[in-house]
């Protein structure tokens, strides 16, 4: 877009990344190392798939999704996802990390059930403390 003339600036922040192995790896942001080097106070959420009836029923339930927030406000910082169609489901991360939105407020989006991108819910849920399907 700069080299036809037009202006235009890209957020580094939010690209997303993926690792094309079995299972997928998928992430956006910063990891919870670099969120801390940063010097942001973190708070982290986490769900692993063998708790959700899609991943049980495909026979998937290899993976986790985290979730990495500022304590302070609540912005998702970063994210990394391990299991099935993790790669897009990374997605779901980065306009809320560009757009600067909440744990909180992504958390209270309605997902589909059964699909894989509860774990995502569920691990926002989680950096509060409100999973209701993590399994130890």
């Amino acid at each position: 877009e700069n080299i036809m003339g037009k202006e235009s600036r890209m957020d580094y922040k939010a690209v997303p990344r993926g690792v094309f192995t079995d299972p997928e790896i998928g992430a956006v942001g910063m990891t919870e190392e670099e969120a801390r080097k940063a010097g942001f106070k973190v708070k982290i959420g986490k769900f692993y798939f063998r708790g959700l009836g899609r991943a049980q029923a495909a026979g998937k339930i290899t993976g986790f999704a985290k979730i990495i927030a500022d304590e302070g406000t609540d912005k998702i910082l970063g994210a990394a996802i391990m299991g099935p169609n993790a790669t897009d489901l990374v997605h779901e991360l980065v306009p809320a990390i560009s757009c600067g939105i909440t744990a909180e407020e992504l958390g209270r989006i309605i997902h589909s059930h059964p699909t894989f991108s509860e774990a995502v819910m569920e691990a926002l849920h989680d950096v509060h403390g409100m999973s209701i399907h993590k399994l130890e």
